[in-house]
């Protein structure tokens, strides 16, 4: 018995043994690895790079909205309508182009959200939705999806976004929002401190199509402030000019030093029909007056 038991403890230390040794073994390589790792400089090849030498283009997302509503819409997020033997269709532009791959929804009848579906390689959408009547008040784009279909483009303000009463029935489709969506115009801030003594210009790029513009302009007494609804113009008296720029204190007096301004420009076509518009934005500003 004390045979048995002494080869069974030389076993255990045996063991024990081993296992500190492995363990230290372990530490030195862990070790004389981090310090090669440390110890040495690293030289530009050790990562592989390619050497730029103009700057990319920017790569730009969708640069607009992604709700619209027309009507009281804006609480109905959690009310959807089932999918139904009938069918809503409808069409999205991009730039004068289809655009595949744009996921969307409607707003029904000011009371519930479609189904959600997603632009084919024509640009059509397909909501599936019961037979009945509808009349559309709004839609919803999925953000995931937007950048892709929509890179660098904004809602047209040429859009509808509330439709006429219709109705699904069978082998009788409704006609959904068309949709289409431009390119902005884009403004041109030279400086983000002006002061009364001296012109201050609003400007920005021509844009195609244009005759003319329609200028905007908000003003906060705070920075962090949300842009709201404290204009300088009545939508009547909006500056309008045929080039693309103007010196605001041509059409206004009423500027006040340390306020924060942000315009707006609207592209108008022969015709009278605004056909672009400036990106919009809720904080931020163009330019203060010292």
């Amino acid at each position: 018995m004390k045979g048995l038991f002494k080869k069974i403890l030389q076993g255990l230390m045996f063991g024990l043994g081993f296992g500190i040794a492995f363990v230290f073994v372990q530490m030195l390589a862990v070790s004389y690895f981090f310090d090669e790792a440390v110890g040495r400089s690293f030289t530009s090849t050790d990562f592989a790079s390619d050497e730029i030498n103009t700057p990319p283009p920017i790569v730009e997302g969708y640069l607009g909205s992604t709700g619209v509503s027309s009507g009281n819409i804006s609480d109905i997020d959690n009310n959807v309508l089932a999918a139904g033997a009938g069918e809503i269709r409808g069409v999205v532009v991009g730039d004068g182009k289809r655009v595949e791959g744009l996921r969307l929804r409607l707003g029904l009848n000011s009371a519930v959200y479609s189904q959600w579906a997603t632009t084919d390689a024509a640009g059509e959408y397909r909501i599936a939705v019961p037979f009945g009547e509808y009349q559309v008040n709004g839609f919803q784009l999925d953000s995931d999806t937007t950048d892709g279909a929509l890179p660098g483009l904004i809602i047209s303000p040429m859009n509808q976004h509330r439709s006429d009463r219709f109705l699904v029935a069978e082998g009788e489709p409704g006609e959904g929002l068309d949709l289409q969506f431009v390119k902005p115009v884009v403004k041109r801030v030279k400086t983000k401190l002006v002061t009364l003594d001296e012109p201050i210009v609003l400007a920005w790029e021509p844009y195609p199509e244009a005759s003319y513009y329609r200028v905007q302009v908000q003003q906060k007494a705070n920075l962090n402030d949300y842009l709201g609804n404290d204009t300088l113009f009545a939508w009547a008296d909006m500056p309008e000019v045929t080039d693309a720029s103007l010196v605001l204190q041509d059409f206004t007096e009423n500027l006040t030093s340390g306020y924060f301004y942000t315009y707006y420009v609207t592209a108008i076509s022969e015709g009278g029909a605004r056909i672009s518009e400036s990106q919009r934005r809720h904080q931020g500003y163009d330019f203060q007056i010292q």
